[in-house]
């Protein structure tokens, strides 16, 4: 097992309607990457999809993924692609329960 030090949180820069396919299609056919961004994807609905396993790396932070986690959010921009932060309460929830 890799030593996991952090977790990094992010947005898929995308708006809420993007679907988890539509994003791995992204990084494999436009980054040319081979691993996902993300280790996990949390839908607008709650449902946490894992695209990773914990042990591997993935593509989330430059230089730090090694030592990291990478989970996000399906969303962050609006529908004309301006930065806005439009989480659902079922995201929030998966980010913050106890």
């Amino acid at each position: 097992m890799r030593n996991i030090e952090y977790i990094a949180v992010h947005c898929t820069a995308t708006p809420q309607t993007a679907t988890v396919s539509s994003i791995q299609n992204y990084w494999k056919n436009s980054l040319k990457w081979k691993m996902p961004g993300y280790h996990f994807i949390v839908k607008p609905d709650g449902e946490i999809v894992q695209l990773l396993d914990i042990a591997n790396v993935s593509n989330g932070v430059g230089g730090w993924n090694s030592k990291l986690i990478n989970i996000s959010y399906i969303g962050g921009v609006d529908k004309n692609g301006k930065p806005t932060d439009n989480r659902t309460e079922a995201q929030k929830r998966q980010f913050f329960q106890n």
